[in-house]
């Protein structure tokens, strides 16, 4: 029979957890782990990098188009008040043309005027 010493002695050893891993395997998991973690992070890094440099391309295209649209709004503002300053010329003229006539007309029923009252 055994003892009470005994008895605490394999109580004892019940509670001690057998290790499964050496501490070498322990650095071994944790080096892969590390380098899987590192892997990752690098081709997330990698990953915004390249969305980065795409929303860049985008954003100088954007920003070259936007120059292109507004040197043609420009333009289009110098046809547009061109236009106005011919249209307003052409009715100027309109205008001049349409006094002169009146004024020929009323010059010419003169004319007539005069001419019947020393006819008749």
């Amino acid at each position: 029979m055994k003892n009470g010493s005994d008895h605490d002695l394999d109580s004892v050893v019940q509670f001690v957890p057998v290790l499964k891993y050496s501490q070498s395997d322990w650095n071994k998991m944790k080096q892969e782990l590390e380098l899987e973690y590192n892997t990752k992070v690098l081709n997330k890094e990698r990953e915004w990098g390249k969305k980065l440099a795409d929303r860049d391309k985008k954003i100088a295209y954007l920003d070259e188009q936007v120059l292109l649209l507004r040197s043609a709004n420009e333009d289009m503002k110098l046809v547009v008040t061109e236009f106005e300053k011919t249209i307003a010329q052409l009715q100027a003229d309109k205008l001049k043309s349409s006094s002169e006539s009146q004024n020929t007309f009323g010059d010419v029923i003169k004319e007539r005027d005069q001419v019947k009252s020393t006819v008749y």
